[in-house]
């Protein structure tokens, strides 16, 4: 389980930065599709970075109110994104012909969904060593 949920967030974060990298030298499509959109003049692809670094490093020391206090920030940010592109007020960067903003957002899901299951598994090895 935690090495699935590794493997994932080390994805989300190499995806994120990529995008980043990729908005921040001029490489956006050709089509005037957009780069990565901003929250409060930070770009999106950035926060997401952060915010699975956030869940990786609490994942590593086993810090399990710090891991979902990320994911709080993750589902507030990808449901920010998701619900302005779904209303036509902003339009999120595709990734594979996929919006990376409902990407993020089917991503928390599956954080916390593994998450919990991670953490409860581990509460109950550490309930059965006392």
């Amino acid at each position: 389980m935690k090495k699935l949920l590794l493997t994932l967030l080390v994805v989300c974060i190499v995806s994120a930065i990529s995008l980043t990298i990729v908005h921040l030298t001029g490489g956006l499509p050709p089509d005037g599709r957009p780069g990565c959109l901003k929250l409060f003049g930070i770009l999106a692809c950035i926060i997401i970075a952060v915010v699975c670094m956030v869940l990786l490093g609490s994942l590593l020391l086993n810090k399990r109110h710090v891991y979902y206090g990320g994911l709080v920030v993750g589902f507030g940010v990808s449901t920010w994104f998701s619900s302005r592109n779904m209303l036509g007020l902003a339009s999120c960067p595709e990734v594979f012909h996929l919006k990376s903003c409902y990407v993020v957002f089917v991503s928390m899901i599956a954080f916390t969904i593994l998450g919990v299951m991670y953490f409860r598994e581990k509460m109950k090895e550490e309930a059965g060593e006392q």
